[in-house]
């Protein structure tokens, strides 16, 4: 099952001078995004990211790093840069703060950055706890949010406990979101973020952080959690991300 899920994507669009590199959470999947890749299919060149260590046993992804994980979306940009005009960086979760640092470390190559559930401030729900039991220890739970982080978790381990191995990388991630709100203030690109009403592991502090800055957009999305959005928030959401590839590409145009 788990060979054709996880598997990054490179559509290509012929003559388009703008690109959307889609980057996901810790322990996510390129899986993700495919409501937003199916919105914007033939619009534009779309490429999905898999960070090293995902797809695979977690004993892979607790040798792997964040100084990896931020230096396969640098090289990612630097060479989508060699070919398109317009860059837009779409992250979810994790895949936000590695999407400013490259933003931050490349601004002209940037257009906008689209973040979804963006990981700033963090914290454990009970919900969370009680969520992720329930994707580890029952595989037929048919729960549409802990369906949701099941499709969205691309880390295999034979027992559940054998996740622990990862908890490092979950230590990186704490620090690589203190790190990434000074990078906010240095950070002038257009920036539009939607954090999930009830999302069960990032901080609605992350609004409070993200609010008042001039460049940044800030929503709420309703009924949504950090894996899982309703079918109308998805198609929403599809649109937002349509508008706002639109509106600053037609921006960078008449300023170049």
């Amino acid at each position: 099952m788990h060979s054709t899920r996880h598997q990054p994507i490179s559509s290509h669009v012929p003559g388009s001078d703008t690109a959307v590199l889609m980057i996901h959470g810790i322990q996510g999947s390129p899986d993700q995004f495919d409501f937003l890749i199916e919105a914007l299919s033939g619009q534009y060149t779309i490429q999905t990211l898999l960070l090293p260590g995902h797809g695979r046993q977690i004993r892979d992804f607790a040798k792997s790093s964040m100084a990896q994980w931020q230096a396969h979306v640098d090289k990612a940009l630097t060479e989508l840069a060699r070919e398109y005009k317009h860059i837009f960086l779409v992250g979810h979760s994790m895949g936000c703060l590695l999407s400013l640092q490259a933003a931050v470390s490349h601004p002209k190559n940037v257009a906008g950055l689209f973040f979804l559930a963006p990981a700033f401030k963090m914290f454990i729900s009970g919900r969370c706890i009680s969520c992720n039991a329930r994707m580890l220890f029952s595989e037929k739970d048919a729960d549409e949010i802990v369906a949701a982080i099941r499709r969205g978790n691309s880390v295999m381990a034979n027992t559940p406990f054998a996740y622990l191995l990862g908890a490092p990388r979950f230590a990186e991630l704490l620090q690589k979101a203190r790190a990434c709100q000074t990078l906010l203030d240095i950070c002038h690109l257009p920036i539009t973020a939607v954090h999930s009403e009830n999302d069960e592991i990032i901080s609605k502090k992350t609004v409070s952080i993200l609010k008042g800055r001039p460049n940044v957009r800030v929503l709420v999305a309703k009924e949504s959690s950090h894996y899982h959005y309703p079918p109308k928030v998805r198609k929403a959401l599809a649109k937002l991300l349509q508008e706002f590839i639109q509106k600053h590409r037609e921006n960078r145009n008449a300023a170049l």
